[in-house]
């Protein structure tokens, strides 16, 4: 039911820039990799699913929402994605980097309205990315830019959240930020679950390289499986004791690409900026 439901949306085209609505059904879990906190989180969150599916029955409206916070590139989107994944539901996104618009008053609360009418009747993870850039501390003076465009659009998407509740929408709402201390104190109270997705240690950065590479499908080459250095493994997690998700994704990719150039040979791990300034 979730996927034709996926279909039956129709995007207006003045909100289609800000909107993003697909299936997950392709996530590629083989290579996903969870440590021990984001796996505590994910149970959390499906567990509140239950509770408050039970809970809207009993006539005691909850709207299932849950605020992950930490650096950018630490793969808070993809989470939400594997959470549509598991419960084989459409994985909704507004990205509000690109959705507010300073210039036109009114504009972007108006898109944010037109937005959650679209999907209330729709069961899916709906995601709140980049939330820091709306969702402004009414107290500071960053909310009175255009004659406060951004203290109401703040306001709007609390009142939004609460019109979901007691639609008792089941959807899970799940907003993303790097900047947790930006986002306005009454809209972070709106989310029940508030959870750090921080850097992944060393240990756990040459893990999620070993699945990574394990989930590779290099039978259906006709080659053998790929072979780490270890030594080079070592010192590329211990070099890039800031890497984030997104830049160990890069690497691995880029280090494939020569792998392959060089006749499936050698897999050697780099940091692509460190390349590219040589």
């Amino acid at each position: 039911q979730s996927q034709m439901q996926t279909q039956l949306i129709k995007i207006p085209d003045r909100i289609a820039p800000f909107l993003k609505v697909e299936k997950c059904n392709d996530f590629p879990e083989d290579r996903y990799f969870k440590t021990r906190e984001h796996s505590k989180i994910i149970q959390e969150v499906l567990m509140r699913r239950k509770t408050f599916s039970e809970m809207n029955l009993l006539g005691v409206p909850l709207l299932n929402t849950t605020l992950l916070y930490g650096p950018t590139g630490t793969g808070k989107t993809t989470f939400c994605r594997y959470i549509a994944y598991k419960l084989n539901i459409p994985f909704v996104y507004i990205n509000f980097a690109t959705l507010v618009d300073i210039g036109n008053s009114g504009q972007t609360a108006r898109n944010l309205c037109e937005i959650f009418n679209l999907i209330q009747d729709m069961e899916c993870v709906f995601t709140l990315d980049e939330l820091d850039c709306v969702a402004v501390n009414r107290e500071k003076d960053d909310a009175n830019i255009n004659g406060g465009e951004l203290r109401r659009i703040t306001i709007s998407l609390m009142q939004l959240l609460d019109d979901y509740e007691r639609r008792k929408v089941n959807s899970i709402v799940m907003g993303c930020t790097n900047r947790p201390e930006d986002v306005d104190a009454a809209l972070r109270n709106r989310f029940r679950l508030k959870k750090q997705i921080g850097r992944i240690t060393v240990e756990e950065k040459k893990a999620y390289i070993r699945q990574y590479i394990g989930s590779i499908k290099c039978m259906a080459g006709g080659y053998g499986p790929i072979t780490l250095d270890q030594s080079n493994l070592d010192e590329y997690c211990l070099r890039g004791s800031t890497l984030s998700m997104r830049d160990m994704d890069a690497d691995i990719k880029a280090a494939l690409i020569r792998w392959i150039e060089s006749g499936h040979k050698q897999f050697i791990l780099e940091r692509i900026r460190d390349v590219d300034m040589a």
